[in-house]
This record gives structure tokens, C-alpha cells and sequence, in this order.
């Protein structure tokens, strides 16, 4: 085996459900090239997310920590925290570092490009530092046109302008993104020499996120009467106004937004295998470490409640989680828990970094450690959007259940959910996967060692009153496209 150390290709798949994937026993054949990487590595049936939403489980994806101890969140998008994050620990050992994001959460000005030598944003047609967009969605001010003439004129302005515009409205034209992600890596790859240093690549891609609109192909796979087409190209896809009882969506139509999801799994698929087969092109595939994970699921229906907010079911926080080894050092199944901040430390130890000055929430939970997890743990401390922006959009006061944060302890047999609003639910998730029966009254040992145990690792709960930061006009409504407002 060669001596030099082992790439590695960290690929998120956005609001990706674990039981949409035809190699976790789902129906369908949903992923025939992620299945086929399944069968090379190691499949993990028991990994959950420390968040639902996109922004803070990044940020534990990125350091190892949960959510209380990062503090990256919607009122606070900025990954200040001081301990170091998973691109700089490659960069400082000798590794290229690059990102391809396709969220403007994840970028320059939200300070997630940490470490990473070079950062890649699918929303700009120019590969440039300053980012219009990005910085408009997080800074705090008034949004005035001056404010916006001054972003234009950070740099260039005629690539600031036309990466505005492209961004806004074009990036998108022929999929959502995913197609970009693989050509700037693509072409990132063809502009360095990878048998110089090894490789630390995070690639991440937006689908299956809401909406979904996957290409006509795909969707045709999974909707094939032409009443259902019909049907799908009608729905409403305002999952808020879902929530707040405002959009009606009955059920042929969440049977119908389920097919539309399993045709975008597919495409993604699609793309992934594409990505796999540049990896093999570039002979970069058998002496690596590839990840195949999300940061959260999606909500279809269940509970009442569509896209990735206002709950901790595992609809949002069991996530997939599929790892090919060097030289298939590793292959099977292991369905012992692990979390998303196991990641990096699990990786830097297999790599052989010294991480003395590194401490994580996050444990080693590779094939050589004995380390096994007992608990896992979640949270959802702020609502996303607001309730606010809800009730100002909506005039429903009955959104206001929903104003609450949320943390949960898990277990292989039994998930805890404590609310805020003063609420416990729990459920034997082994009998009651769904989550439908909640068993809370009449086992007040169990509810009250996990209560223990929540209180003991993040303290009391609290009811979260921050409402966030202003986002522009345009800005707002391209997260709106992504499911955020």
C-alpha cells in the first residue's frame, strides 16, 4: 500500500431520507450507483444528525460539536466557533482542502470556508471571493439600495452584477445544481495535481431538497399514468402553507410529492455515479476515503408537516451514512449509533493526525475503534423560519405550537423528544418506527433517566426568543426556493 495517506471525499446529500434508499430496504431502486458504493464500504443503519436543518448540522459536520456548543444557528449563521474545523485539521496536515457548496448558508461570508484553500459556490458563474448574495443573506442591515451598491462594488462590479443575475435566476435552469457541483470539481481537478498532496474535498449537493422538480426523465420513472403527471404538475408546493393549514394538500397529492422525491434520489443518484466514475478516472477512487451522508431528511406528510422544520422525528434526523475505505478495508453493515460530529474525529484518527489540541463532542466510531455509542442527541433551539414570519405571511395564529425548541436523546430501542412549550414525547422506536404511539405515560423511569441525561449534557431547556437577522427582498425569495421562508 502506497505511503501516501488516504484522499478523502466528504459528499453531503441534502435533506436525503435514509429510507428512500433502495440500499436501506426501500421499495423502489432509488440508488443503484450509491447502492453499488454500499456494497464496497461499510453501511451505517443507526446514524442520526445533531440537527434537522441544513445550518447547524453543517456546523457539527464541520467541528465535531452539537448545536449548543457551536452556537451556529438562524440567529447567528456564522461559524465562529474557536476550536478548529475539519478543513483547517486537513490543510494544517498537508492536504488540498476544497468545497463545491450549494447553499448560501454555506459560504464565505458565514464563515464556512475555513480551512478549505479553495471554496466553490454552484450559484456564481465567476469563481470569485466577493459573493453578493451570500453576504446580503446574512449581513445585519437595512437592505437600502445603497447598501446593495456597495456589494456590487466590492471587486469587480461587472462580475458582482452578473453572478447577482445568475445566481437569482439562471444557476438552476436545467436541475438544481448538481450538474455545476460535478464541473467545478471537475474542472478543479483538472487545474491540480492530485498525486502531489492527498485530498480533502467536501461536495455538496441541494437535491433532493424542496421543491422538487426533478428532470422529466426521472420523474417519468416514478409517475408513470399520465393522470399523475397531470396531478404533480399542479401541486402547491408551499410546504409552509401546508404547515399552517393555509395550502391543502390532500393525499393523493403526498403520495404524489413522494413519488416527485424518490425521481429526484434518482437523479442525484445519477450524478453521484458520475462523480464516482470521475474519481476512477482520475485514479483517485481505490486509495480513498469516500462519505456518502446528509445533513438531514424531509418531511412528506407525516406528523402533519412537510419540508425539514418544527420537529426531531427521523424523518429529519436519521440520516444515511455510507463509507468506502482505502483498498476495501472495510465492508459490511454495522448498526451501531453514530452521529454526524463522529465524523471528523473518527477520520482524523484513521488518517493519523495528532489532535492534542482538539477536543470534540464527537467520538471515533470507525471499523478499529471499540468505542460503541449508548446515546445519541439532537437539537432544534430555533425555529426556522420564525413563527413570526409564519404568522406575518399566513395571518394563522395556530402556527404558534410551533414556537419552541426541541432536543432529544436516542437510544436502538427507545427516542426521547423534550419541548420547551413543557411537552414529552416518547417512543419505542423499534416497535414504533414511525413515531406514532407516544409511550410516555406508563414508563416514568425510562422518561426520567433520558430527561436526566438531556439536562446533564446541555442544561435546562429554554424557550428560544431570538427572531433572527433581516434578509433581503431577492435573497429571501431565493431561500424561498429552497424551502427556508
Amino acid at each position: 500500500m502506497p505511503e501516501k495517506k488516504p484522499n478523502v471525499f466528504l459528499i453531503v446529500l441534502d435533506a436525503t431520507r435514509v429510507d428512500h434508499l433502495s440500499c436501506y430496504g426501500y421499495h423502489r431502486s432509488t440508488s443503484p450507483n450509491i447502492d453499488k458504493l454500499a456494497k464496497e464500504g461499510v453501511k451505517y443503519t443507526s446514524a442520526i444528525s445533531s440537527a434537522p436543518w441544513t445550518l447547524p448540522s453543517f456546523a457539527s459536520l464541520f467541528t465535531g460539536m452539537y448545536r449548543s456548543n457551536h452556537d451556529v444557528d438562524r440567529s447567528n449563521p456564522f461559524l465562529n466557533y474557536k476550536g478548529p474545523t475539519i478543513a483547517e485539521l486537513f490543510r494544517d496536515n498537508g492536504y488540498k482542502t476544497v468545497c463545491v457548496s450549494n447553499n448560501s448558508w454555506i459560504s464565505e461570508y458565514t464563515k464556512f470556508n475555513r480551512g478549505f484553500q479553495n471554496f466553490l459556490k454552484v450559484w456564481q458563474y465567476f469563481q470569485i471571493n466577493e459573493d453578493v448574495l451570500g453576504e446580503r443573506a446574512v449581513e445585519k442591515h437595512n437592505h437600502r439600495p445603497i447598501d446593495v451598491l456597495k456589494s456590487l462594488f466590492r471587486g469587480n462590479i461587472i462580475k458582482n452584477s452578473f453572478n447577482t443575475i445568475y445566481g437569482l435566476y439562471f444557476y438552476k435552469r436545467r436541475d438544481f445544481g448538481a450538474i455545476k457541483v460535478n464541473q467545478l470539481f471537475k474542472s478543479w481537478l483538472n487545474s491540480m495535481d492530485s498525486k502531489k498532496s492527498p485530498i480533502f474535498a467536501c461536495l455538496h449537493f441541494l437535491e433532493p431538497h424542496p421543491p422538487f422538480k426533478p428532470p422529466k426523465e426521472f420523474a417519468k420513472k416514478f409517475i408513470s399514468t399520465k393522470e399523475d403527471q397531470k396531478i404533480a404538475s399542479k401541486i402547491n408546493q408551499d410546504f409552509f402553507g401546508y404547515i399552517s393549514g393555509e395550502n391543502k394538500i390532500n393525499e393523493e397529492e403526498l403520495r404524489i410529492l413522494s413519488d416527485l422525491y424518490d425521481a429526484e434520489i434518482n437523479y442525484l443518484d445519477y450524478r453521484v455515479g458520475e462523480l464516482i466514475r470521475l474519481l476512477k478516472k482520475h485514479d483517485l477512487y481505490e486509495n480513498s476515503i469516500i462519505i456518502i451522508t446528509a445533513d438531514h431528511g424531509t418531511n412528506l406528510g407525516e406528523h402533519g408537516l412537510l419540508d425539514h422544520q418544527y420537529c426531531l422525528y427521523d424523518t429529519l434526523i436519521r440520516i444515511p451514512l455510507i463509507i468506502k475505505f482505502p483498498y476495501g478495508e472495510h465492508k459490511g453493515i454495522n448498526d451501531d449509533q453514530i452521529q454526524n460530529i463522529d465524523i471528523l474525529p473518527s477520520l482524523i484518527d484513521s488518517v493519523g493526525f495528532n489532535r492534542e489540541n482538539a477536543t470534540f463532542d464527537g467520538v471515533d466510531v470507525f471499523p478499529d475503534s471499540k468505542t460503541k455509542r449508548e446515546y445519541t442527541y439532537s437539537e432544534y433551539l430555533e425555529p426556522q423560519p420564525s413563527i413570526q414570519t409564519l404568522i406575518n405571511r399566513f395571518g394563522n395564529v395556530g402556527v404558534k405550537k410551533y414556537d419552541r425548541s426541541l432536543r432529544c436523546i436516542r437510544t436502538k430501542k427507545h427516542k426521547l423528544i423534550e419541548f420547551s412549550s413543557g411537552e414529552v414525547e416518547l417512543y419505542d422506536v423499534e416497535k414504533d418506527p414511525a413515531e406514532m404511539n407516544n409511550v410516555y405515560y406508563g414508563n416514568d423511569d425510562i422518561a426520567k433517566d433520558y430527561l436526566s441525561r438531556l439536562n446533564d449534557k446541555f442544561g435546562p431547556i429554554e424557550t428560544c426568543t431570538k427572531s433572527g437577522f433581516e434578509i433581503d427582498k431577492e435573497i429571501k425569495k431565493r431561500l424561498e426556493d429552497l424551502g427556508y421562508f
